[in-house]
């Protein structure tokens, strides 16, 4: 991945180095490369490849379905209405037998609502498919700690799954016009998987909050472990100690300022990588 795709790009573009403003790249994929994290390609074992610099030390990457869906995130995003407060959407519990609970949720919860005073929660019977809708209509961000699912052959099927298994689908969410919202945050499984039919379409969640008209999105491609990553007793000590989450939420703070806020989750990730070459903690399952 490294070799045939991501450092050719970066050579092209003569971002060989990192500088300390740090550069932005948007990768827009296409066909089954939708499915690779080009974001992090690189050869990160100590003295690989001559010690060149992976995609996570040169760029502050993001990615776009489209060239057209990100001149129009582009553009909302100048019309986002910062002064809105947040909502997070929190289910430990859906409620229902066949769903797996997901305790750590209450520890994500608490710290969010730690950082960010007087944000909306919903969760329990709160956290329905229209509350859910309506909500996102009145505030600033959101953010989901629930469920997330993606369908291989029906990627329009996709769903965060709300309270008693009710899904809000990619479906509904792209049916959505949003105004003033500024960014979207899945703490979810699988909200940036699409499926292998028509997977030039990038349809998944991520991609149908973008054309419901957030300008950003915060998802993951693989399924996540329901586990906090700075209360559990096997977190290394260098992490409980310096808090990477620190960065994250000082580039939300830039954001309104003066740097767009990918910096910030960009700063936390380099942060744990160079900790991780340092150290040689090993790789989380």
């Amino acid at each position: 991945m490294w070799d045939a795709i991501a450092e050719p790009v970066l050579n092209a573009l003569d971002l060989r180095e990192t500088t300390k403003e740090g550069h932005r790249l948007w990768w827009a994929p296409t066909g089954l490369l939708t499915f690779l994290p080009l974001h992090a390609a690189g050869h990160h074992e100590e003295g690989d490849r001559d010690g060149a610099r992976p995609v996570l030390d040169r760029v502050v990457s993001s990615y776009t379905p489209t060239l057209r869906a990100l001149r129009e995130a582009r553009r909302l995003n100048a019309r986002v209405d910062r002064s809105r407060i947040g909502c997070v959407v929190a289910l430990p519990d859906c409620g229902v037998p066949w769903i797996s609970a997901l305790p750590a949720v209450e520890h994500e919860l608490e710290m969010l609502t730690g950082r960010f005073p007087g944000i909306e929660v919903l969760r329990g019977l709160d956290a329905t498919p229209e509350r859910v809708r309506e909500a996102i209509q009145r505030h600033g961000w959101i953010h989901f700690a629930c469920h997330g699912v993606s369908h291989r052959d029906d990627p329009s099927a996709g769903a965060l799954l709300l309270h008693r298994g009710n899904p809000l689908t990619v479906t509904d969410i792209a049916a959505m016009d949003t105004n003033g919202v500024g960014l979207a945050v899945f703490s979810a499984c699988d909200t940036v998987r699409g499926g292998l039919k028509l997977a030039d379409e990038s349809i998944h969640l991520a991609s149908a909050f973008l054309l419901a008209g957030f300008p950003q999105v915060v998802g993951t491609l693989w399924p996540l472990v329901d586990k906090s990553p700075l209360s559990s007793p096997t977190t290394p000590t260098w992490c409980r100690q310096r808090n990477p989450y620190t960065s994250i939420w000082r580039g939300f703070r830039l954001a309104c300022t003066e740097l767009p806020c990918a910096y910030g989750p960009c700063s936390a990730i380099n942060l744990l990588c160079g900790r991780h070459r340092c150290t040689s903690v090993p790789d989380v399952p």
